[in-house]
């Protein structure tokens, strides 16, 4: 019964909530290539694009290779200043559930790629220090205080504002530590036996 119960709040637990998180879906670009993506561009499936053009590739441009599959983002665009574009994509939440956001952030030609990521009017700044045309994943925390919840990502402001990559989001429940999901199989056990004897 524990096992059965621990695997049915994990599995639960593990459903990506973003709409394409690696940038796979719409109108893709040529391959090789990257396509600027105006405010208001409704070609990026799943995405609000706001506050400042953003450029999508398809595979390898630049000598900046994907993450993950062949779409990936420079929230810089080809306008090489700040602010960044930002894309916004509004998931559903339960009100005090914690979810994580993992996502990879991508570097060019020596500059330094910092994302801000934000859910709501919670936000933090990631950057990937490894160098040339690399990607490093990073991961954040949130606690949801609404039913849905806008998540955005932008340039942060510690990044050289000619790239910031960002590729393979992702955003999942927080699976409960094992002493957490042990007392509710507990309680659920006591719940069942109480049940039983009366």
């Amino acid at each position: 019964m524990f096992v059965l119960i621990s695997f049915s709040v994990v599995a639960s637990a593990n459903a990506n909530l973003v709409t394409n998180g690696s940038f796979e879906l719409g109108t893709l670009p040529a391959p090789g290539n990257f396509d600027s993506l105006p405010v208001g561009s409704t070609r990026l499936v799943g995405w609000d694009i706001t506050v400042n053009e953003i450029a999508w590739a398809n595979g390898t441009s630049f000598g900046i290779n994907p993450s993950d599959g062949v779409g990936h983002l420079d929230l810089f665009g080809y306008h090489d200043s700040f602010p960044s574009g930002m894309i916004s994509q509004s998931i559903s939440t339960v009100v005090g559930q914690s979810y994580d956001v993992l996502f990879d952030v991508g570097t060019y030609n020596g500059n330094t790629s910092q994302i801000r990521v934000m859910a709501g009017a919670q936000f933090a700044d990631f950057t990937n220090p490894n160098g040339n045309n690399t990607w490093m994943t990073q991961s954040w925390t949130f606690t949801a205080t609404s039913a849905s919840t806008l998540l955005s990502f932008a340039g942060g402001p510690a990044t050289s504002p000619v790239h910031a990559g960002l590729d393979k989001i992702s955003v999942e429940r927080a699976v409960p530590e094992p002493a957490s999901i042990a007392a509710l199989v507990t309680g659920l056990f006591a719940l069942r036996c109480r049940r039983k004897s009366s």
